[in-house]
C-alpha cells in the first residue's frame, strides 16, 4: 500500500459509523446476529425471556458530534434503529423468513420517543439495551436505554446459561446468577418505540407474532390469515385487551401477564420519562450482546 491508501485509511475509520451505506450494513449486520442467536437458542426460550434485553455497544464519532461537541441528538435514532434490529432478530426472527401460513411479516415502526439525561460525549463507549416491555392488542412496546459502559463484564446471556435447564424462581429469574452491578451503568437517554407487525395490509396481533416465533404457547391461539386484524380495526389502549384478543391470555403465563400489563401503563408515558428510566434495572441475564461499528 502506498501512503495515500494508508492517509486515506486513517481518515475513513474514525468516522466509519457515518459513511454512506454503513447505515445499511449495521442494520443488517445486527438483524443477522439476532436471527442466528434465535435458530441457536429457540429450543431453550421461555415465555419470561419476552421482555429479556439485547445489548449493542457502540461510540460516537466525531461526524456525530454537535457544536457542543457532544453526540447529536438526531443520531441516537440511527443507534435505536440497529438495536432494535438486533432485538427482533432474537426474538421474532420467523416472521421475517416463514411469517405466519407461509407469509412473511414484517415490523413497522409508528412512533419513536426518546428523552435525552446526559450527554454522551465524542468516541464515548455506550451500550444500548433494548427489550420487549409491553404490548396490547395492537402495538409492541420496546425501550431502549443509553448506558455508559461499565467495567464489570455483561450478565450472562441465553445460550450460556442454557436458559430452561436452570431452575427459575416463582418470577422467571434464575437465583443462583451472581448479582449484576447496574448502578456503574448510568442511564444516559430512554426511548420507547411503539412499532406493529403487519402481513401485507393486515395487522398481526403481537401475542400471535410472539407465538409465531415460539416464544407463546401458541395451541389455544388458533391464528389463521382470516383471523388477522383489518387495517380499519379498532383498538384499546388501556390496561385491558379487548374482547378479540383476551380469550388468547389463558395461553399467556401469569407471571408474564402481570409484567406486560405493570409495564403498559408505564411505557404509554402515564408515569412520565422517570418511569421509563427506572425500567433499566438488575438482570440475571440478557439475550444476547452485539458489537456493533
Amino acid at each position: 500500500m502506498d501512503t495515500w491508501t494508508w492517509a486515506l485509511g486513517l481518515l475513513l475509520i474514525p468516522i466509519l459509523k457515518n459513511l454512506p451505506l454503513i447505515w445499511h450494513f449495521r442494520f443488517f449486520r445486527a438483524l443477522a446476529a439476532g436471527m442466528r442467536i434465535h435458530r441457536k437458542a429457540k429450543p431453550l426460550f421461555q415465555p419470561h425471556h419476552i421482555f429479556f434485553p439485547a445489548v449493542s455497544t457502540t461510540r460516537s464519532p466525531l461526524t456525530e458530534g454537535d457544536f457542543n461537541l457532544h453526540k447529536s441528538n438526531s443520531t441516537y435514532f440511527t443507534d435505536l434503529d440497529v438495536s432494535r434490529a438486533y432485538l427482533s432478530g432474537i426474538l421474532l426472527g420467523p416472521l421475517f423468513v416463514t411469517g405466519l401460513n407461509g407469509q412473511r411479516c414484517n415490523l413497522i415502526v409508528g412512533t419513536v420517543a426518546c428523552s435525552f439525561r446526559k450527554e454522551i460525549k465524542l468516541y464515548q463507549a455506550y451500550e444500548t439495551w433494548t427489550r420487549i416491555a409491553s404490548w396490547d392488542n395492537k402495538w409492541i412496546y420496546m425501550v431502549t436505554h443509553f448506558v455508559s459502559r461499565g467495567t464489570s463484564a455483561l450478565p450472562p446471556d441465553v445460550l450460556a446459561l442454557g436458559a430452561g435447564k436452570q431452575t427459575k424462581n416463582e418470577n422467571g429469574k434464575f437465583p443462583q446468577v451472581s448479582p449484576f452491578p447496574t448502578a456503574e451503568r448510568a442511564v444516559l437517554a430512554s426511548a420507547v418505540t411503539q412499532f406493529v407487525c403487519k402481513q401485507g395490509r393486515k395487522t398481526v396481533p403481537p401475542i400471535h407474532a410472539l407465538a409465531a416465533s415460539g416464544l407463546l404457547d401458541h395451541t389455544h391461539l388458533g391464528y389463521q390469515h382470516g383471523s388477522l386484524l383489518p387495517p380499519s380495526s379498532s383498538f384499546n389502549h388501556g390496561l385491558q385487551l379487548d374482547g378479540r384478543a383476551s380469550e388468547p391470555e389463558t395461553a399467556i403465563p401469569a407471571n408474564v401477564e402481570a409484567m406486560r400489563r405493570k409495564n403498559l401503563p408505564v411505557v404509554q408515558l402515564q408515569g412520565g420519562w422517570d418511569k421509563i428510566h427506572e425500567l433499566f434495572q438488575h438482570e440475571d441475564a440478557i439475550l444476547g450482546s452485539h458489537n456493533t461499528i
